[in-house]
This record gives structure tokens, C-alpha cells and sequence, in this order.
């Protein structure tokens, strides 16, 4: 088959099965009249009918006439159309006039969509009664929507930025040694360490008020005097040993 030719063989599977949306129900026996539901609002619906089947072993289908959907596949050899318009809700009635639902066959195609319907017999009255899809369980309902969510609080007002800290200022540095002789203590040179400051225990206490201090460096003072003696010395070789 062409590939138009798998469309019909899907499309009337598709109604057999009961998946189409476009299905007819009995609603008057003699004169047939159906009552045709799913079709496309306010579209062009059309009726094959054959007053009499055929034997199953003499069954067989037909094409519509090719400004009908190209010429769509059916699964019967009609002998009557009736062509009508469906509602808003894709519903219609329709009559086929000096027909059985006894002895009958007919099948629905809407013109819009191209699908058709069930092909419907004396013992297929109802467009989906006794297909897989009457005999699948229906499916559960739908969850209920998940509750609104929760506004957000109003907006509050932020907080003042605190004002930039200024760096801290560094520290004082310290006041510098003083210049006059310090009370209470007593220095001593040394040639490895330095000045050196004598715990207050071997400290010389303070001299009597009215006296004068004594001197500071003693070591200077005796570095001074050896030096005088020295000078003293070497003027005396000197006049002892060098020629008047």
C-alpha cells in the first residue's frame, strides 16, 4: 500500500479501537438516526450507509469521493450519504430515511479532521461500546493542584549602614629617655654589653642633700688621668735622653 493507504488502515484501526474522538450512537432504530459526537465545531460531517450488510465473507470497504479527504479509506461499500454540520460542541443529528439499525452499516468521516468513526452495525450501536478503550480502566483523576504559594513579607526598610570606620590612629610613641642624670641609679660601662642598668638592689643610694654628687664615670675620669701620667712619663724621658 501507498503511504495514503497507511493512513486509512491507521485511521480506521483508530476508530475500531475506540480512540477516535468521532463516534455515533443509536438513539431511533428504524429510521436509523444517529446522534454524532467529537466532531469539529461548527464542521461538515457526512453519513455513509449501507441498508443491508453483507455477509462477513463478502465484506468489504470503499474510498470517499476523492474531494472527500483525497478519497479517505472505509470500511464498508455504501449505498446512501447524509450529509450534515456539526454544533459548537462537535455535536449533530443525523437521519438515514428508510434504514434499519437491524440490518444496516454505517461509518461517520468529518471532513475537517478526516478522521472517521467506528464502523457501526446492529451489533456495534454505541460508538465505543465493547473496544479496548471501553474495556481499559480508566485513569485516576488528576491530582489537585498544589497550593498557592505564600507571598513574601512586605519589604522591610534596610538598615542604616553604619558610617566607614576611620582607621585608628597609631599608637603615641614613647617620650624619649631624659637628658639629665637619671635618680636612683647607677650606670656602668662595658666593652662586651654596653651600658648596662644595675638591679635597684646595688643601686648607691642618693647622696646627702648639700653634698655634691660623685662623678659619673669613674672610669673616664681614670682613663684621663692615666693619660696625663703617661704624657707626663714620656716628657721626662724626653728631657733626660735627648741631647741639650
Amino acid at each position: 500500500p501507498t503511504t495514503d493507504g497507511y493512513d486509512d488502515m491507521a485511521a480506521s484501526l483508530y476508530g475500531e479501537l475506540g480512540f477516535s474522538p468521532l463516534a455515533a450512537s443509536v438513539t431511533d432504530c428504524s429510521p436509523l438516526r444517529l446522534r454524532v459526537s467529537g466532531a469539529t465545531p461548527g464542521g461538515e460531517v457526512v453519513l455513509f450507509f449501507r441498508r443491508r450488510a453483507p455477509p462477513l465473507a463478502d465484506a468489504g470497504g470503499s474510498l470517499a469521493p476523492q474531494y472527500m479527504c483525497r478519497g479517505r479509506g472505509l470500511m464498508l461499500s455504501p449505498d446512501g450519504i447524509v450529509d450534515g454540520f456539526a454544533d459548537e460542541a462537535g455535536e449533530a443529528s443525523m437521519l438515514a430515511p428508510a434504514v434499519s439499525c437491524g440490518t444496516a452499516q454505517w461509518q461517520l468521516l468529518d471532513l475537517s479532521s478526516c478522521l472517521v468513526s467506528r464502523l457501526g452495525h446492529a451489533a456495534a450501536r454505541n460508538g465505543t461500546a465493547g473496544t479496548l478503550r471501553a474495556m481499559m480502566p480508566s485513569p485516576p483523576p488528576l491530582p489537585p493542584p498544589p497550593p498557592p504559594l505564600l507571598s513574601p513579607p512586605p519589604s522591610q526598610s534596610p538598615s542604616p549602614t553604619p558610617p566607614p570606620m576611620s582607621p585608628s590612629p597609631p599608637p603615641p610613641r614613647p617620650p624619649p629617655p631624659p637628658s639629665g642624670p637619671v635618680p636612683h641609679a647607677f650606670v656602668s660601662p662595658s666593652a662586651a654589653t654596653g651600658l648596662r642598668w644595675w638591679p635597684a638592689a646595688l643601686r648607691r643610694p642618693p647622696p646627702p642633700p648639700g653634698t655634691a654628687p660623685p662623678p659619673r664615670n669613674l672610669a673616664a675620669l681614670r682613663g684621663a688621668a692615666a693619660l696625663a701620667a703617661a704624657a707626663g712619663l714620656v716628657a721626662l724621658l724626653a728631657a733626660c735622653f735627648l741631647p741639650r
